[in-house]
């Protein structure tokens, strides 16, 4: 996986509006991995993605491969959180998350 993936990851996480204790308690993701992660001191892994695909499985490919996430996969979701993403997005004129928002 690129760095690149650390770099979606943070801004996942920080587009929830999630600390990154919250984010590791739903994913199971140690803190230091994913201080290291989005820090891009290393790279995410096949078990990390897993981690938090097993929790937001709508965000794989955009997580991968950069593809947009759009509003509509995540109006979508049975995950209130990610419904609630959709919502702070349409309300900041978006109509998808984006790398480096």
């Amino acid at each position: 996986m690129s760095d690149s993936a650390g770099t979606r990851l943070k801004t996942f996480r920080m587009a929830l509006g999630f600390s990154r204790d919250k984010f590791c308690d739903m994913t199971g993701i140690e803190n230091m991995r994913l201080i290291t992660i989005e820090n891009k001191k290393s790279r995410m892994s096949t078990d990390d993605l897993l981690l938090v695909v097993n929790i937001f499985p709508e965000v794989l490919e955009w997580l991968v491969k950069g593809t947009p996430l759009g509003i509509d996969t995540l109006e979508k979701s049975e995950n209130l959180h990610l419904k609630m993403l959709a919502l702070n997005l349409k309300v900041e004129g978006k109509n998808a998350l984006t790398e480096g928002e």
